[in-house]
């Protein structure tokens, strides 16, 4: 059995993306982070949270860098599973908490899911509909309502506790979890 940290996929065709995610694990612990070569006028497939999409043609300096990305978030999330560090921010994914400069507070499980995702891909910028995603339907209606509730919450956490990242909303676009500058 092969583990793979990273798939490069060149898409000729949305039809590609089914096979490409019926070949998949469904876990996302064991599921590869995958980049999508697409052509700029094809459909764009649906991808995961953790997937990035380039547009052809290709610029190989950009290309180089996601690759690069990708692999140091991998190997990062390889190494300790449960235990996230960005910044001065150390989150645990066992005992749903955060750690900030010696400072512990708890998060609910829904806000843990939320950062957890954000602060392990800084630079990526999520759409509402990706956070929808993360947190999961289950037996509860999630809205974009309680997106923004779980995030403003969040973000009151953060700076409250001095940590050295913040939650920035993209106008239009979605969020991303970047530097707080001093």
């Amino acid at each position: 059995s092969h583990h793979y940290f990273l798939l490069l996929i060149n898409m000729s065709s949305f039809r590609n993306a089914q096979l490409v995610s019926d070949l998949l694990p469904t876990k996302m612990e064991s599921r590869p982070r995958i980049i999508y070569l697409v052509q700029k006028d094809e459909e764009c497939p649906p991808v995961s949270p953790s997937d990035e999409i380039i547009y052809r043609p290709l610029v190989v300096p950009e290309l180089t860098a996601k690759v690069e990305e990708q692999l140091r978030l991998a190997r990062r999330e390889k190494s300790s599973p449960h235990l996230l560090q960005v910044g001065n921010l150390i989150l645990d994914q066992t005992a749903h908490q955060a750690q900030i400069e010696g400072s512990i507070f708890d998060l609910t499980p829904k806000e843990l899911k939320l950062l957890s995702a954000l602060a392990r891909n800084e630079a990526r910028v999520y759409s509402r509909e990706q956070l929808l995603e993360i947190l999961g339907s289950g037996k509860v209606h999630v809205t974009d309502r309680t997106i923004d509730t779980h995030l403003c919450r969040i973000r009151k956490k953060l700076r409250m506790y001095g940590c050295s990242h913040n939650i920035k909303a993209m106008h239009g676009v979605g969020y991303r979890f970047v530097k707080v500058k001093p």
